[in-house]
């Protein structure tokens, strides 16, 4: 995690480029990164892997607040879990459809991102900000506090966990300004 410190973040990712790396056109990643045979990742590589998974992460991220499903979906690991307050869901139209029952939408401001790569070829990825929004009954609501984790492996979103304090401020009950 993030020490509080400000980091360079890796660049913005249309869905098309990383650094050192690609998402393709069926969505998975590739890197100029080296395993060893016993699957220890390299510094450079750990780096390396570590950007791509991010750019990954923020193309689902940009897809799914657009509701560009079928671009996000192209994302997903099959039989991806994706876990929210309130729900489990293994297809992002559930995830939408329990979604329009909570608020108009809702986009995230990141603050900060964090990648692991791991021996076994996973990529953790955890990325802390603020949400803003409308809630069902149009007011709008900012500066809800959110925390994203999402596991990739070989270039794909297999689990998003999703914490966020929309629940506890009461944006989402109110009914004026």
């Amino acid at each position: 995690m993030s020490n509080g410190d400000e980091r360079e973040e890796p660049p913005a990712v249309d869905g098309a480029a990383t650094t050192d790396g690609a998402v393709t056109a069926d969505g998975a990643v590739t890197a100029d990164a080296a395993v060893t045979a016993d699957a220890a990742v390299t510094a450079d590589a750990a780096v390396t892997a570590g950007e791509a998974a991010v750019a990954v992460v923020k193309a689902y991220l940009t897809a799914s607040e657009t509701r560009r499903l079928e671009e996000a979906q192209r994302l997903l690991a099959p039989g991806a879990e994706l876990v929210f307050p309130g729900g489990r869901y293994r297809s992002l139209e559930e995830m939408v459809g329990a979604a329009a029952e909570r608020y108009r939408w809702v986009k995230k401001t990141p603050k900060t991102w964090d990648a692991v790569p791991r021996p076994d070829g996973t990529v953790v990825v955890v990325t802390t900000g603020t949400l803003y929004g409308e809630n069902l009954f149009g007011i709008p609501f900012e500066d809800v506090r959110y925390i994203d984790r999402f596991e990739l492996i070989d270039g794909k979103i297999r689990r998003q966990q999703v914490w966020n304090d929309l629940d506890v401020s009461g944006v989402l009950r109110r009914k004026s300004r």
